[in-house]
Order: structure tokens, then sequence, then C-alpha cells
């Protein structure tokens, strides 16, 4: 991640112009925030060139939010989510993992990093056979195939229907081996990091 997540960055930062709005307001967000964990600074860059949603990957809560306070006062989905403990998600230093409305991992001195949260939250798809969430389908694919390296042939994004970003509304999906979105940022990233690195 620290090798991959830099030139990432890079790629963001150098074609400041290129990119839209919500790119831009993540890059100048992350500017003003002097200690951003870099993992999170790509994930969150990832979901605003995908379009998606914080809320669809992340939960922020407060510092003092117990297990049984998330599992009682937050709304916690069946997919699995990162629950952040902070003021903001960008300052946040501990976390959990919510996964079938309950809590399955509290923050510990062990685990303090967001690179340890983001691994915990990609395995528990794997290590529970869970399909990525439609409204988040693209970030967990580039996690998959970009980070990961795990390039299957069917990727965990099979769902039968996606988010309209027209509309808003859940459509019919198309299918296909790799998502289109995810591809071409790879392929864009690619041909930037062939001639900067």
């Amino acid at each position: 991640m620290d090798s991959k997540g830099k030139r990432v960055m890079t790629f963001f930062k150098s074609q400041l112009l290129r990119w839209g709005k919500e790119v831009r307001t993540v890059l100048a967000n992350l500017a003003k925030e002097p200690e951003v964990d870099p993992c999170l600074a790509v994930i969150l860059t990832m979901m605003a060139f995908f379009n998606e949603k914080e809320d669809a990957l992340f939960i922020l809560a407060d510092l003092t939010t117990t297990q049984a306070d998330a599992e009682t006062q937050l709304s916690l989905p069946r997919t699995p989510r990162i629950i952040l403990l902070g003021d903001s998600i960008l300052s946040a230093k501990q976390w959990m993992l919510a996964l079938e409305g309950k809590v399955f991992i509290t923050p510990t001195n062990l685990q303090m990093d967001f690179t340890s949260a983001l691994a915990v939250l990609f395995g528990s798809y794997y290590a529970f056979n869970i399909e990525y969430q439609p409204e988040a389908a693209s970030t967990l694919d580039f996690i998959q195939r970009f980070l990961v390296r795990i390039n299957p042939e069917f990727s965990k994004c099979t769902a039968k229907f996606q988010m309209s970003k027209k509309t808003n509304k859940m459509v019919q999906r198309k299918q296909v081996a790799l998502n289109p979105h995810v591809a071409a940022f790879i392929r864009d990233f690619t041909e930037f990091d062939w001639q900067n690195f």
C-alpha cells in the first residue's frame, strides 16, 4: 500500500484539472488535514473517483462509542462496514468492524492503523463469502484487483443490480468480467505510472 498508494495519490494530484468536483473536494480536504492515514486517503479518493459515497464502506461514530452503543444506536447494515471512531473520517484513529448488524471487531491497541482496518474489511468478504454491495462495488473491485492483486475471471462484484448514477435507483447490472470503471482507471494509471516512474 505504501508504494502503490503514493503513486495513486501522485496520479490524482498531478492531474487536478482532469477530475470532477468530487475528487477535487476530497483532495482539498486531504490537504487541509495534516495526519491522514495514506491508505485512507487513497480509498476516499478512489470512492470519489467512482462516485461512491463514503457511507458505503464507513460509518462515523464518536470516539467513546462502545460495541453495545454501536449495535443499539447505529444503523448497521448486513454487509461489512468499518466504524471509524473520531470527530471525522479523516481524523479517526480507532476503528471497529461491523457485519450482519453486529460489531465483530472492537478497538484494541494492536490495530490502530487504517491499513489493518481495510485488510480486515476486505478479508471479511472472502472469509464469509459475501457479495460486494452495489454502493461500493467499484472501490472494492479496485482494492481486489489493483491493491491485493486478486484477479479471478469474475470478481465477487456479481450483483445483479446496481445504483444508477443518473436516477439514484437500482437498475439491472451488465454482467462483465471486469468492472469497466476499474479497468479504465487501471489503464490510465498504468500509462501515467509508466511515463512518470
